[in-house]
């Protein structure tokens, strides 16, 4: 203590009274401690100075001692919270030193997390620089619980930082580049893997953010599209199910030139993949035929790609609740479709019928087989007779068919 309270200590003994200090923070925050009321004012008058040493190393402990009094809710003066936020938002934007940044970050979490929400109001004016050095620190140091903080910030100043959106994307993007390339090299490491799935779901919050945003969606789109090409070209199948999450939320509205290439990378994944990740792309590939069908329609290649994957799940080896959501898709292609793709429908009702006469252990399945039909034959019963005829249809089979659908 006399060490700390001393305004000129050398570096070395500075450096030891902070260590033994931090050591000691259990038994000093015990509650039976005569010291743990007296903490608050020793940390402020004593530590925090210390943010500004000429040494960074010793910057760096007296952020590791305040965040091992993480404990401590400094409630006295507004004064000395307002200054102890401002040392630490200054170290964290402006401090020479990577460690010293990443210790006043995780110092800066810690204080906001343990005041109340008006506490915000301490950093507000200084957000858009704090969340471009985390972006920063987060790429240098892999770092989860700031990725954490920075996913904190943005839920809360969405709107302020709307300035700098697409940087934030960019540079997340690029963290996961370099995270997954390093991660491949060293082989699957776990706390890597969990900063990746931090990153991929703070970039899908931002979309979720801003879906009613049509330009800004836009102008995410080239960045998400290059994080979603690469987890499919790189066949990392841990990304799998975020790839799809981030595509969902960009097709839901509107569907961009980059989009539609993504269908036929889809397609490239579903024949190297087989039918595994097939339910994670369903949603989007009804996006894909829904949200904008005359640009679904003007490239036939888009038509024939779905057709061929619908294909090979009703007459492989999938389950059938696979059918189920191929159905329920190629249902969708007709209900938007139907006038315009004549010479698809006798695709469409063999690949129906096939899995219609088959055993069938849900009345869902069954019913949504059936409705298909039934639109087909409303559509045009001259039609769906011929395409009957032309596949043998026994006549039984046929009038039995034409009975149920006519209860429908």
């Amino acid at each position: 203590m006399k060490v700390l309270c001393t305004s000129k200590a050398e570096p070395c003994r500075l450096y030891g009274a902070l260590d033994m200090l931090g050591t000691l923070n259990d038994l000093l925050m015990d509650t039976k401690s005569d010291y743990k009321d007296q903490m608050e004012q020793f940390l402020y008058y004593y530590v925090t100075p210390e943010f500004c040493h000429s040494q960074g190393y010793i910057r760096a402990k007296a952020y590791w001692v305040f965040r091992l009094f993480n404990e401590i809710k400094f409630k006295h003066e507004e004064m000395i919270l307002a200054s102890l936020f401002h040392a630490v938002v200054s170290s964290l934007i402006y401090d020479p030193d990577l460690p010293v940044r990443a210790a006043a970050a995780t110092s800066l979490h810690m204080l906001l997390q343990g005041q109340n929400l008006d506490s915000f109001n301490y950093i507000e004016s200084e957000i858009e620089q704090i969340v471009l050095q985390l972006l920063k620190i987060i790429y240098e140091t892999e770092e989860i619980g700031l990725v954490c903080f920075l996913q904190n910030i943005l839920s809360l100043y969405c709107e302020k930082l709307k300035p700098i959106i697409i940087d934030i994307c960019q540079n997340l993007a690029k963290t996961f580049k370099k995270i997954t390339e390093t991660n491949n090299e060293r082989s699957r490491n776990n706390n890597a893997n969990v900063t990746v799935l931090s990153i991929l779901s703070t970039i899908e919050s931002l979309l979720i953010s801003f879906e009613n945003e049509t330009e800004i969606i836009v102008m995410l789109n080239p960045v998400v599209v290059d994080i979603v090409t690469y987890i499919f070209l790189q066949n990392i199948k841990d990304y799998y199910d975020n790839a799809c999450s981030l595509i969902y939320n960009l097709t839901n509205s509107k569907i961009t030139p980059e989009m539609w290439k993504l269908l036929h990378l889809f397609y490239m994944v579903f024949q190297r993949d087989g039918f595994e990740y097939f339910a994670d792309t369903i949603y989007i590939l009804r996006n894909f035929v829904t949200v904008d069908t005359s640009a679904f329609l003007l490239d036939e290649r888009n038509m024939l790609t779905i057709l061929d994957m619908c294909k090979t799940i009703l007459t492989g080896n999938a389950e059938e609740n696979q059918h189920y959501s191929v159905v329920q898709l190629l249902g969708t292609i007709v209900n938007h479709c139907l006038e315009r793709i004549d010479q698809h429908i006798p695709f469409i009702v063999e690949l129906i019928l096939n899995r219609l006469f088959q055993e069938i252990e849900k009345s869902e399945l069954r019913t949504a087989c059936q409705q298909i039909i039934k639109n087909v034959y409303d559509y045009n019963p001259g039609l769906l007779s011929e395409i009957m005829d032309k596949l043998k249809i026994p006549t039984l089979c046929k009038e039995i068919l034409y009975v149920e659908i006519s209860c429908m």
